[in-house]
């Protein structure tokens, strides 16, 4: 088996069909798999799978579960997953995303047989944005001699989907069994991406093809919480906590412990400030952040009664606050 597809779907009844659709229409002269992992979802996501399954058999290999493995964070969907996918190389795609190029496998598999230096490749990627139904496209603009470097995944200052991501299994392996104090945070298993991809680009590097093969989708669903203001703020907290941990055990410098910080706390801030919690946003507690800008803004915001995200990112941007907030 030259590919496997690692997919993990969770209530994705709406995208699922396009997400498989992107796997099965794939177009290569090696065997490939997608191990299409439901984690206990509560709609109709599984049926989908079952579908698919018997009708591409040889492609989709479906793993179902009854208790939900994400909520655990313990390392067991992980641990699934690694032992499920067996193919030399290792590609990614959630049920809520999908493929868009047919040859996207192929392209990516030639490179990396054909350029040793890399032990993982990714793409340029398409954003849709659910609710706008608008599309937006993202080529990779900071590499160095198309190297993507784990300076830039850990400050979150490039362009990278994991739905684009294709790496070498056996690497991959290699940097859980070696590099095991990567993914312990307070004495914790804790596994997500940041920490892989940079860890795989700080020890064994990672190419890049300039050509838009995947979509990224932007919906209210997602883990990420963007459809729920609490749940949003904790994601972006515990995703401040892996960078601030990556930073450490890669002796990455200060200016990049600062930018994970900064970006972080005003992320929230903006986030506190769309929800109009102005309590919270003004006890913002962090030596690089302006707390008289922070109070200006939230009078103004109090004044105005804009709850509206986008347009709250809009007067930061505009207004130039975002470089006035940090000292």
């Amino acid at each position: 088996m030259m590919v496997s597809i690692r997919c993990l779907v969770f209530n994705h009844e709406k995208y699922l069909r396009q997400c498989l659709d992107g796997f099965v229409m794939q177009q290569t002269n090696f065997r490939f798999e997608a191990v299409v992992h439901d984690d206990a979802s509560t709609d109709g996501s599984a049926d989908i799978i079952r579908e698919y399954a018997e009708k591409y058999p040889y492609i989709i290999k479906p793993i179902y579960e009854e208790e939900n493995q994400y909520s655990k964070y313990n390392g067991s969907l992980s641990r699934i997953m690694n032992e499920a996918c067996k193919g030399k190389y290792i590609a990614y795609c959630e049920g809520d995303d999908y493929w868009i190029d047919p040859l996207k496998l192929q392209k990516q598999v030639d490179y990396l047989e054909n350029h040793l230096e890399f032990a993982g490749i990714h793409t340029a990627f398409a954003i849709y944005h659910q609710n706008l139904e608008k599309k937006e496209y993202r080529h990779w603009a900071l590499y160095n001699d198309k190297k993507l470097l784990a300076s830039d995944i850990v400050a979150d200052n490039t362009d990278i989907q994991t739905c684009t991501i294709l790496i070498n299994r056996k690497k991959f392996n290699e940097l859980y069994e070696k590099q095991g104090d990567l993914f312990m945070i307070d004495g914790k298993y804790v596994s997500s991406d940041i920490q892989s991809f940079s860890g795989f680009a700080w020890f064994f590097g990672i190419g890049y093809i300039d050509d838009v093969t995947a979509v990224y989708r932007i919906h209210n669903d997602s883990v990420s919480g963007r459809g729920d203001i609490e749940k949003a703020i904790c994601h972006r907290q515990r995703a401040y906590r892996i960078r601030s941990h990556m930073a450490e055990k890669l002796s990455l410098s200060d200016t990049v412990k600062k930018q994970i910080r900064v970006k972080c706390n005003l992320e929230v801030l903006q986030l506190q400030l769309r929800a109009g919690k102005y309590d919270d946003a003004n006890n913002t507690n962090d030596v690089y952040l302006n707390s008289k800008i922070i109070q200006w803004l939230i009078a103004m915001l109090k004044f105005s009664q804009i709850q509206n995200g986008r347009f709250i990112g809009r007067i930061i941007k505009l207004l130039g606050i975002k470089e006035k907030l940090m000292k």
